[in-house]
């Protein structure tokens, strides 16, 4: 390396380590981003609250729940009675975690829920709607307080909270099978528990109440003491999952790197260096690429000979097996569903996976079990197989 191109090379690298010095000790804004994680302690996350958990379930198991209701609810045995803890801004379960948590609760389990939306779905199959009423008082940071309906909780100061956080309530529920928890200071219900089956809902619209900010704020803290005071002691598991869009845990390292932005300005300076040497170097040492004929794709050539042999000896079974094992072993490693045997509960998995209808699987899935039983198979067996295969395939691009 020539000793312009070394001082060149240090000049960038001691103005890439200076922006990120600079970066790193400039004061940080408030990050008023709601995550309701047990991770972040920034005011709307829920650090606080997860790290007093074994003090509220003293000498209980405390599991993380990173995946959907479905992938955690399947792996529990159901023999001892448990609580699942749900905070978020909307919560929004798909058609075959809504089975997995009714039934969940149905045993005798409890599952706590604070959001300020519902899935619509959700909302119907337990009969309750919720609403807002925002007060925007301009004469003050508080609007809407908050306190217990039962006299042993309720407390003669409401708890009270920032303007806009704590204003939805539930507009209707089943009277019959509600116990109303919790109201505002305009007694509308903002907590309620709900029997199902041998166990409890207990449905909370004030999810905001349960953040770093108001866990420390006044006696705010004592609300969540005393709100979760109603769930038994027992094991829990806690959402992570079920979070604002976008909170979840990066699925590659870059999406990492960008969604911090000190480490996103280092990036970006890093890559507008990389690209002015490649600009300024690349000129004077740049030679003739000489042409090379790519090598010849033989693959296609492969595939056609292999069937043709399989044609000519009539062996249309051995095809069609085949067919059937790329297409399981597909499901597996996409969707990591069991195939070792053809169930409604296969069924359902997959539907509920692929979003076809179930008797769409219902039908391909039959089919392929009388081609899998059948000694011998003719064409047009073959043709209606691989058509039903190929269709499966377009549906789950």
């Amino acid at each position: 390396m020539k000793k312009g191109e070394r001082r060149y090379i240090i000049f960038l690298v001691c103005i890439f380590i200076a922006l990120i010095a600079i970066e790193y000790n400039a004061p940080q804004p408030v990050n008023w981003r709601p995550t309701f994680s047990k991770n972040d302690k920034i005011p709307y996350g829920s650090y606080v609250l997860y790290d007093y958990l074994e003090d509220i379930f003293p000498g209980k198991r405390i599991t993380p729940a990173e995946r959907d209701l479905y992938n955690v609810l399947s792996k529990d045995d159901g023999k001892e009675n448990s609580s699942y803890i749900i905070i978020s801004d909307g919560f929004y379960p798909d058609t075959l975690d809504v089975d997995y948590i009714t039934n969940y609760v149905k045993k005798g389990h409890s599952v706590f829920i604070a959001a300020d939306f519902f899935d619509q779905a959700f909302a119907d199959s337990l009969k309750f709607k919720c609403d807002n009423e925002y007060d925007f008082n301009l004469l003050g940071k508080d609007s809407t307080s908050i306190n217990f309906t039962n006299p042993s909780l309720h407390t003669e100061k409401n708890f009270k909270y920032r303007q806009g956080t704590v204003e939805n309530y539930f507009k209707t529920y089943d009277t019959t099978k509600t116990t109303i928890l919790g109201e505002n200071s305009k007694l509308k219900a903002n907590y309620i528990a709900l029997k199902y089956g041998a166990g409890t809902f207990y449905l909370s619209t004030v999810p905001y109440a349960f953040t770093n900010y108001n866990a420390l704020k006044g006696n705010n803290g004592e609300y969540i003491f005393r709100a979760l005071s109603y769930l038994p002691i027992a094991d829990v598991y806690w959402d992570e999952y079920y979070k604002p869009e976008g909170m979840k845990i990066s699925a590659t390292p870059l999406e990492f790197v960008l969604g911090n932005p000190t480490l996103k300005y280092a990036y970006y300076v890093m890559m507008f260096a990389i690209l002015l040497y490649v600009i300024f170097e690349g000129k004077r040492k740049q030679r003739i690429i000489p042409i090379i004929t790519p090598l010849k794709n033989t693959s296609l050539e492969f595939v056609e000979t292999i069937g043709r042999l399989y044609f000519q000896k009539g062996t249309r079974s051995g095809i069609a097996h085949k067919k059937i094992t790329f297409l399981l072993d597909y499901i597996r490693t996409r969707y990591h569903i069991n195939t070792n045997a053809f169930s409604d509960t296969f069924y359902q998995s997959l539907s509920g996976k692929t979003l076809i209808p179930l008797e769409d699987i219902t039908n391909l899935f039959n089919y392929i079990a009388k081609v899998q039983a059948a000694p011998a198979i003719d064409e047009i067996t073959l043709m209606t197989l691989n058509d039903q295969i190929e269709n499966f395939y377009r549906k789950t691009q």
